[in-house]
């Protein structure tokens, strides 16, 4: 299948386009990746570019406009991974165009882009890419968060999380300030090299809702996270905490006993680069487009 890819590419490998054309090349699709938004002129042109290809994938996809989606022939999908208190209109008016939307939040929130589009939606998660990994390096950080700066962004629990957090000694926050940021393969590095990573989100009460964190600190290593809704029906093996006393509990538990620590790392590992790989994901998007079903995930909600 010849693939077009219309996405956010800024060649940071661990960006979901990116991971998403990966698992389809390694499936034995030709993938063409376009950044929409360093692309002139992209509306006039995406007509006659559509004309080449089987399938056009669309993540975010704000600077296209519906009239041209309404257009286009080609089976279309768009995948948009952000949360926001309401209803985005924008994803709204574009997604009623295409042919399946995938959106990284189950429960209500999917069942509302549903009802209001009519068109075929399916909670999925940004896989992991198992290669982006050395597993062979030694521990050099205690606690690893990366994320952006405190703001007012989602609920009151990743601030809670992170100014708790930062009364240690022994935690690393990459992102806190500009100059703290990572990308790539750097970011990989620090992850591998890290005894426990924190997974919060801006959000956190959304059905099943997490960022790509969790899907790269558990790739990586051993992972903790806050118990959002549903989580355990992802996720086998990672511990959850609920309070940030909770936390700290978990994380001073598990600093001191490494012995446990190495032996869950070992399965949370294996569990989300086993199930949640690009090979699998995109299988998974496939079986959706092509058939209208899927069997490979029954802990996905699949509205149609």
């Amino acid at each position: 299948m010849n693939i077009l890819m219309l996405g956010i590419f800024t060649g940071n490998v661990f960006d979901g386009d990116e991971v998403l054309a990966y698992g389809f090349e390694q499936l034995g699709h030709t993938v063409t990746k376009i950044n929409y938004r360093k692309t002139a002129f992209i509306n006039l042109k995406l007509l006659q570019l559509c004309k080449r290809y089987d399938l056009l994938l669309i993540g975010k996809g704000e600077s296209i406009e519906p009239f041209v989606l309404k257009r286009i022939k080609i089976p279309k999908i768009l995948w948009y991974g952000d949360q926001r208190d309401t209803v985005q209109k924008w994803v709204l008016r574009r997604i009623k165009y295409v042919d399946l939307f995938l959106h990284t939040t189950a429960g209500k929130r999917l069942n509302e882009y549903y009802t209001l589009s009519k068109t075929p939606s399916s909670f999925f998660m940004v896989p992991c890419q198992p290669n982006l990994y050395n597993d062979s390096l030694e521990y050099k950080n205690d606690i690893f968060f990366s994320g952006s700066p405190l703001s007012s962004l989602g609920d009151f629990v990743r601030k809670d999380v992170l100014l708790s957090l930062s009364n240690r000694d022994n935690f690393k926050w990459f992102g806190k300030d500009p100059n703290s940021v990572i990308q790539g393969m750097a970011y990989s590095s620090e992850m591998t090299a890290s005894k426990i990573l924190v997974s919060v989100n801006h959000f956190n009460n959304y059905l099943k809702y997490s960022s790509d964190r969790i899907i790269h600190y558990s790739a990586a290593g051993f992972t903790i996270s806050y118990n959002i809704p549903g989580f355990r029906d992802l996720f086998t093996h990672i511990p959850t905490f609920d309070t940030v006393e909770s936390m700290q509990d978990l994380i001073d538990f598990y600093l001191n006993n490494s012995k446990e620590r190495e032996a869950l790392k070992a399965l949370i590992i294996h569990e989300t680069r086993s199930k949640y790989n690009p090979k699998s994901i995109c299988r998974y998007i496939l079986d959706l487009i092509i058939k209208k079903r899927s069997t490979m995930y029954p802990q996905f909600d699949y509205l149609s």
